[in-house]
């Protein structure tokens, strides 16, 4: 399995719709067990998105699927910057 977990600041007052065009462009993808895109409790343009993935290479199929690259270009307006980026090994808790 493989988890990813990224910070993202979208532009001021656009965290929501930031929020959704994130999560049409990933929704569906084969390979991908859990997408949740939240908001950061302190920051009101912030989102955390976490991932879970039956496997890496299924995660990088998807980057490049024609859902993803249309769906990461209308976004990518609303991108004020791109925060951490931290790769997981998911353990327990995905069923």
């Amino acid at each position: 399995m493989y988890g990813l977990i990224v910070e993202i600041t979208a532009l001021e007052g656009q965290a929501d719709r930031l929020a959704q065009m994130l999560d049409k462009a990933f929704s569906g993808q084969l390979g991908m067990l859990s997408h949740i895109v939240s908001g950061d409790a302190s920051s009101p343009d912030k989102l955390w998105i976490t991932e879970y993935w039956d496997c890496k290479e299924s995660h990088a199929a998807a980057l490049s699927s024609e859902q993803v690259l249309n769906g990461m270009e209308t976004a990518r307006p609303l991108i004020a910057k791109r925060g951490q980026r931290v790769e997981t090994i998911p353990l327990a808790g995905i069923d």
